[in-house]
This record gives structure tokens, C-alpha cells and sequence, in this order.
């Protein structure tokens, strides 16, 4: 079974679409580099189920807690400024974008770090280096991008996942 297929069956049809879209946008801004995009999705995948992990054994202090609760709510601010950004013509701010996104690492940065590895910690820096990248977000937020068609199915995957109250 690939390592698609088999992610797939721990999470829900939205999610996996969602990871799709993030993986396409990836492939081409890597100049359809397949190999650098799974690298990403890789490493997103094994932080959320690491982060889960802690979580769901109680691995967290109160500190690492709060930390948790902040990350959760800056993520959820951040993803609603993407589908703001999206949805209202001339509203993108790549640098306040990036600014979340780098916010989100440093929270998520307070909750790993003293659980796990040196590696673990890299992996999640290089996601977020390259996601919260400004040229990253200039690619795929500008009105002629080739991710527009991803971006749309993105944003109505949080939309959805929002409503749920999975995100």
C-alpha cells in the first residue's frame, strides 16, 4: 500500500483532499519536483501525528498545554485569512501571512521541543520555512497563479472543515 492510500485511511475525505491541493501546489512551485513536494507532505503528516500522539497520551505539560491552545486558535486565524485572502480580490498580504505562519511555528516549536528529536524539530522548521515562505505564498496567491484551481478546492476544504469543527 503507498504512503497515500495509506494515510488515507486514518483521515477523513476532506482532509485528504486538502493534503492533495498542498501537494500539488508544492510539486509545481518545485518546479514539479515530485520528490521535494513529498518531502513536505512527509513531513507534515509525521509532525501532526507526533503532535497528536503527545497530545492523546498526555505527554504535555500545562505550559506545552497553552502552547497547544494558542497554536490551535493562530492556525484557525491563519486558515481563515487564507480563505479571506482567497475570496476578497487585492486582500493578500504575503508578509502578514508569513508572519502568522511563522507565529504558528514558534508555538508549535514551544509544544515539541522538549519531546521530541533534534530531526523532528527540523522537520517541522522546514515546513513552515517553506509554506510560510513569502515567494511560496506570492506563487500561489497571485490572480494568474496555476495553483488557483487548488487554492479554490483548499479553501473550500476548510470552509468545510471549519464548519465541521474538525480544524
Amino acid at each position: 500500500m503507498s504512503s497515500k492510500n495509506f494515510a488515507k485511511v486514518f483521515i477523513d475525505d476532506t482532509t485528504g483532499k486538502a493534503l492533495d491541493c498542498l501537494y500539488k501546489m508544492a510539486k509545481e512551485y518545485c518546479g514539479s519536483n515530485k520528490k521535494e513536494a513529498e518531502k513536505y507532505m512527509k513531513y507534515l503528516i509525521k509532525t501532526v501525528i507526533k503532535v497528536g500522539i503527545l497530545y492523546r497520551n498526555n505527554r504535555l505539560n500545562d505550559t506545552e498545554l497553552h502552547a497547544a491552545d494558542q497554536f490551535r486558535k493562530k492556525f484557525q486565524t491563519t486558515c481563515m485569512i487564507v480563505v479571506s485572502f482567497y475570496e476578497v480580490d487585492y486582500s493578500f498580504d504575503k508578509n502578514y501571512l508569513s508572519q502568522m505562519l511563522l507565529e504558528c511555528n514558534s508555538l508549535l516549536l514551544q509544544i515539541i521541543q522538549n519531546h521530541l528529536t533534534q530531526k523532528s524539530i527540523d522537520r517541522a522548521n522546514n515546513l513552515f520555512q517553506f509554506f510560510g515562505s513569502a515567494d511560496f505564498l506570492e506563487a500561489v496567491f497571485k490572480k494568474d497563479s496555476n495553483h488557483r484551481g487548488n487554492l479554490k478546492i483548499l479553501v473550500d476544504c476548510v470552509n468545510k472543515m471549519m464548519d465541521d469543527g474538525t480544524l
